[in-house]
C-alpha cells in the first residue's frame, strides 16, 4: 500500500490544503477505478498485479527467452511514456549500469528518443556484427523520432537471416516485406483476423514465408 506522509511539509501548507482537493481526488480516483474518463482505454494498468491476461503473459516470456537465447543485444526502440517504462523498470529490477555489470543477458540499449545523427550512428556501427533483437514501442507508429530509428534499424535487420517480430503493430508493419520474418503477436484486428483465419484475440506465431492469407 502506497502511503503519503506530509508530517514535515504541514508548516508550509495552508489548513486546508487536503481539504480543498478531497473532491476533485475522489473524482480523480473514481475515474480511473471505472475507467470511463480521458484516456479511459488505457487504464487496465490500475487493476495490476490482481488482474492481467496469463496467455499474453507467457507470449511475453516466450519472446523473452528467445532473445535471451538468440541476441547479444536488445535495442528498444520509443520515445516518452513508450519508452521511459521499460528504462525505469531495466533500472529498479537490475542497475542503472545494466549494460556494464557481468552477466549472461543481452545488453539493452534504448534509442528513438533523440534525433542525435551521432547517437543513431554509434549504436548501428556496435551492433552490426552482433546478434541482436529490436522491440519497437510506439502506440501510434508516425512519431519522428522512433519511425526514423525503426527505418535505420530495419534496414540492417533485412541483412540478417532470421528476424523475429513482436506484437500486432509489428506484423502489420512487416508483414509482407518479404524477409524471414518470425512474427509473435495477438490477433487483435478483425481484417488480419479473417485473412488469417483465425478466431480474433488469438495468439500466433507465424513465418512470413509460409503463412497464407485470404484475400
Amino acid at each position: 500500500m502506497l502511503q503519503f506522509d506530509v508530517t514535515h511539509a504541514l508548516p508550509f501548507l495552508p489548513e486546508n490544503w487536503l481539504s480543498s482537493r478531497l473532491d476533485g481526488l475522489t473524482e480523480a480516483r473514481n475515474l480511473l477505478e471505472r475507467g470511463n474518463g480521458l484516456g479511459g482505454a488505457f487504464t487496465g494498468w490500475v487493476d495490476l498485479p490482481a488482474s492481467y491476461d496469463p496467455e499474453e503473459l507467457q507470449r511475453i516470456l516466450q519472446t523473452a527467452r528467445i532473445i535471451r537465447g538468440q541476441s547479444e543485444v536488445l535495442i528498444v526502440i520509443g520515445i516518452g511514456g513508450s519508452y521511459l517504462g521499460a528504462r525505469a523498470m531495466l533500472e529498479l529490477l537490475t542497475s542503472p549500469n545494466y549494460n556494464l555489470l557481468r552477466k549472461k543477458t543481452p545488453q539493452i540499449f534504448f534509442t528513438g528518443n533523440t534525433l542525435s545523427s551521432d547517437a543513431l550512428t554509434e549504436l548501428l556501427d556496435y551492433v552490426r556484427d552482433k546478434d541482436f533483437s529490436v522491440n519497437v514501442i510506439s502506440k501510434s507508429g508516425d512519431t519522428t523520432e522512433s519511425s526514423i530509428a525503426f527505418f535505420l534499424f530495419r534496414r540492417l535487420l533485412e541483412e540478417s537471416d532470421v528476424i523475429i517480430a513482436k506484437g500486432m503493430a509489428n506484423f502489420e508493419t512487416l508483414c509482407a516485406c518479404g524477409l524471414n520474418v518470425y512474427y509473435l503477436f495477438l490477433c487483435k484486428c478483425d481484417y488480419f483476423a479473417r485473412r488469417l483465419g483465425v478466431p480474433l484475440m488469438t495468439g500466433m506465431l507465424v513465418n512470413e514465408k509460409r503463412m497464407r492469407l485470404a484475400d
